[in-house]
């Protein structure tokens, strides 16, 4: 896994603010920012992956489209030695980036912060419909995706909040219409505390998007 410093994001809940928020923060000068990582070329960091037998390389901690041009070198050279590419990205980048990039991408996971806008501007400073709009193209791409869904004390665990699941059907007319937007092929885990009563069927049933009755058998 590698990274660098930097993010276009400014999350307040971010884990990792020491390094995605470096240049941001006051005081911090140029040469301690300098002094924070080493040299690694991308020809190194594939050597190093090869010599330890890592069948991948990640591009996370911080955001891959900060470092686009250092991630892209690898990826390509990653790719000439039968390496896989992963990027753990927030989904906010522009189209040219994702062409760039969806040549020499395996799989990347995506942190879908919320479904309201104006908790991304307020929260992260950016805005919710790119990163929809990116989530399609992935996957129209044919590139494994996989959507982390974050639950945020006070931010995003209100309890009337409704979580909408989109199955890859974006010229649905109502995205909000589960039977419009089904997909038979789509696999799902859920990790939540369903209460009993009627749920849309998921994979355990028929993978119709009928509505369901669902017995509580404690936490998930």
């Amino acid at each position: 896994s590698i990274a660098t410093i930097g993010c276009n994001f400014r999350c307040k809940n971010c884990q990792n603010w020491e390094i995605s928020q470096a240049p941001k923060q006051e005081g911090v000068t140029s040469q301690e920012i300098q002094q924070s990582g080493f040299d690694l070329p991308p020809e190194k960091v594939v050597q190093e992956a090869v010599a330890n037998h890592c069948p991948s390389i990640s591009y996370t901690y911080t955001e891959p489209t900060i470092f686009l041009e250092y991630a892209l070198d690898t990826m390509k050279i990653a790719k000439k030695e039968k390496l896989s590419n992963i990027w753990v990205s927030n989904g906010f980048m522009s189209k040219q980036t994702l062409d760039l990039i969806i040549p020499y991408l395996d799989a990347i996971n995506i942190d879908l912060k919320s479904f309201d806008d104006d908790f991304y501007k307020k929260n992260c400073g950016a805005r919710l419909q790119p990163v929809l709009d990116n989530l399609k193209a992935i996957k129209n791409a044919g590139i494994h995706l996989e959507i982390t869904t974050l639950v945020i004390p006070t931010l995003s665990d209100s309890t009337d909040t409704d979580i909408y699941m989109y199955y890859g059907n974006g010229s649905a007319a109502n995205q909000q219409n589960a039977a419009g937007v089904w997909d038979s092929d789509y696999v799902a885990v859920h990790h939540l505390e369903e209460s009993s009563g009627q749920h849309l069927d998921s994979t355990s049933n028929n993978n119709d998007s009928v509505s369901v009755t669902v017995t509580q058998q404690g936490a998930g």
